[in-house]
């Protein structure tokens, strides 16, 4: 079975992607943490915060605090601490003692074989140092699933952009760049996928499911109410659709395209003969979502 990294950011909606990702599956021999929708020191107590709920012993790595050029920007609809005001009490996971690039490279420099699939959740910054620092391991990743992008909608940090993108559009322009298979996952993509409140009823296990309601109470609130990027339905549970691919990829349809992303972090698709990812185009937003459900309830009931 080939083995995953998870490069995230909690984030509520990255929260129910780690959920998911741990109730399935998946060979998952490590997280990593980087910026985004708050500070490296949050996301990264966030993660450990997530597994600890799980029971899950899986390493976290530390990774980059700021994107490769420029400050990072920060989310508002994750709260203060990203994870929704939630924080864990008794905290006693505790990040390994190397970073995130150098997890990256210990794992590939054992592979013979591509072996390992990256799957990014925030800017994926992380992942364009390792090119930086080390590109002969690249063609050692069998693929790269990218939460990321927006096309023919808003964005979701700017009219043009997608917040993930904005913070380093240099790393995902070298990302593009890499010889290796890559699935990006845009938000207008996400936006068919929403969750409120009511939909963690649905969890047989009442801790995890009051824990996730406490999680994203804000976030949907957020989501529903804010006159700018709000307006939904529930809230936009992106990071999630990252996971859920890996798992059914047939809730998906994929296009080959070439993306092309400016200093803006606008992604644009650019009318060429070679291809340079596959952009998820649809999704089965029910399928999604009884995924998550049933995989909770399959290992946490």
């Amino acid at each position: 079975m080939k083995q995953i990294i998870i490069d995230t950011d909690p984030g509520v909606d990255d929260a129910l992607a780690i959920f998911l990702a741990i109730s399935s599956k998946l060979n998952i021999i490590g997280f990593t943490t980087t910026y985004g929708n708050s500070n490296i020191e949050n996301t990264t107590k966030n993660t450990l915060s997530i597994l600890q709920i799980l029971n899950s012993k899986i390493p976290v790595y530390q990774g980059a605090e700021q994107p490769l050029i420029g400050k990072p920007i920060y989310a508002k609809s994750h709260g203060q601490n990203g994870l929704g005001e939630f924080s864990l009490k008794n905290l006693k996971r505790k990040t390994e003692n190397i970073t995130a690039v150098q997890f990256f490279i210990n794992s590939l420099e054992k592979n013979k074989n591509k072996e390992i699939n990256i799957i990014c959740l925030g800017p994926t910054t992380n992942l364009a140092l390792l090119k930086i620092i080390r590109p002969d391991l690249i063609s050692k990743i069998n693929q790269i699933i990218i939460l990321g992008g927006v096309f023919g909608e808003s964005g979701n940090i700017t009219s043009k952009a997608e917040f993930n993108v904005y913070n380093d559009p240099k790393a995902l322009d070298i990302i593009l760049s890499l010889d290796t298979k890559k699935i990006l996952i845009p938000i207008n993509i996400c936006r068919k996928v929403m969750f409120d409140l009511d939909d963690f009823n649905q969890i047989k296990n009442k801790n995890l499911s009051n824990k996730l309601k406490k999680i994203t109470k804000g976030f949907i609130d957020y989501y529903q109410n804010d006159p700018v990027y709000g307006k939904f339905k529930g809230g936009v549970m992106y990071d999630l659709l990252t996971i859920a691919y890996k798992i059914n990829p047939r809730l998906f349809k994929t296009e080959n395209k070439f993306i092309l992303v400016n200093q803006n972090g606008q992604t644009l698709i650019e009318s060429k003969d070679i291809n340079n990812c596959q952009l998820i185009t649809k999704v089965n937003s029910l399928g999604v979502k009884k995924l998550f459900i049933k995989s909770i309830n399959s290992k946490y009931e």
